[in-house]
């Protein structure tokens, strides 16, 4: 993130520094960027509004985990006792990432294709079979770059115990999200792909011709 994108992101948060998809946005930013105590503090005020228990928060408490070293669980006990764990930054040498990966080729039904804008956010994702709901890993890109080709590996795991490669099946999925949030709402388009094996060496097709209810 940089340049204009980074311009609009903080333009929007200081217009509105509670806006969901502002703090998200200004997260993933700052992460990726490697500013990890901004980007814990974005997602912790989002996290304070969204309901316990819920695919938001725990998508949000695997980010925030990733963020500052410790474990979903370590954060949800902070919360509960008031208090915040300390920001550091994650250990990323324990653990090596595999360079391989699954391949995946996106592509948006035709008939879909008038009800989504060129700047609406796409994510790619893998989620392990009978896992944990928050992605293993995810791609982030947008409509205008339909048809495009992305690469899930142990690269994107938001915790070094939640590599891709640490789960021998995976769903793989692309939705467009029309507010920008990684978590599935009314209307967004999607598609999903049966169940695939973590090693497998074909590209995986994901046609995205669904809308969800």
């Amino acid at each position: 993130y940089a340049g204009r994108p980074a311009a609009m992101i903080n333009e929007a948060l200081s217009k509105e520094p509670e806006n969901p998809k502002a703090l998200w946005l200004a997260g993933m930013m700052n992460f990726q960027n490697g500013d990890h105590a901004q980007a814990i503090q974005n997602w912790t005020l989002l996290r304070e509004r969204v309901q316990d228990g819920s695919e938001d928060a725990e998508m949000l408490d695997a980010f925030i985990a990733r963020a500052t070293g410790h474990k979903p669980e370590d954060i949800i006990t902070a919360q509960n006792n008031g208090s915040q764990p300390e920001p550091i930054v994650a250990n990323t040498d324990s653990q090596s990432a595999t360079t391989t990966g699954i391949t995946v080729l996106v592509t948006l039904d035709p008939r879909l294709t008038g009800s989504a804008r060129a700047e609406d956010t796409v994510f790619v994702f893998a989620r392990a079979v009978g896992g944990p709901p928050m992605p293993l890993a995810i791609v982030r890109k947008q409509v205008k770059d339909l048809p495009f080709k992305a690469t899930l590996d142990d690269s994107q795991a938001m915790m070094p115990d939640m590599m891709l490669t640490r789960f021998p099946e995976v769903v793989i999925g692309a939705r467009i999200s029309k507010s920008g949030n990684a978590t599935a709402q009314s209307g967004d388009l999607q598609g999903i792909s049966d169940v695939i094996a973590t090693d497998t060496d074909k590209p995986v097709s994901i046609v995205i011709d669904q809308v969800v209810p």
